[in-house]
């Protein structure tokens, strides 16, 4: 379906980053990260998307990292803000008419412009 199954980053002989997706159809809904020693814990990310919608356009909440977030967005499903569980914006993200992104906060998670996956 010409999508990431796997991303894998090695960083002078050592792996700094492998991820595993798992997908619902088209919906990308957890990542797992096989780096040895990880295997106790390997769940990354779980992403819940709008359920009255086939197609992603609207991710409601993830937990990155064991913690669950909340998403704000914009009339264009931009991601625009990341509350915490406390109720308190956490990041927010403002962009560019093309989609570059600027973040301010201390979380980081994958979704952004468009409601779609960023990567560096």
């Amino acid at each position: 379906m010409g999508r990431w199954f796997e991303k894998k980053v090695v960083t002078n002989g050592t792996t700094t980053l492998h991820e595993r997706y798992i997908y619902r159809g088209y919906l990308q809904i957890a990542a797992y990260d096989l780096r040895e020693g990880h295997a106790e814990h390997p769940d990354l990310r779980f992403i819940i998307w709008a359920p009255t919608q086939e197609v992603a356009t609207r991710p409601l909440v993830i937990r990155e990292n064991g913690v669950w977030y909340t998403y704000g967005w914009d009339i264009t499903n931009n991601i625009c803000e990341l509350y915490g569980q406390e109720g308190f914006i956490r990041t927010i993200y403002t962009y560019s008419p093309y989609g570059q992104v600027t973040a301010e906060g201390d979380v980081t998670q994958p979704i952004q412009w468009s409601s779609e996956f960023y990567d560096e």
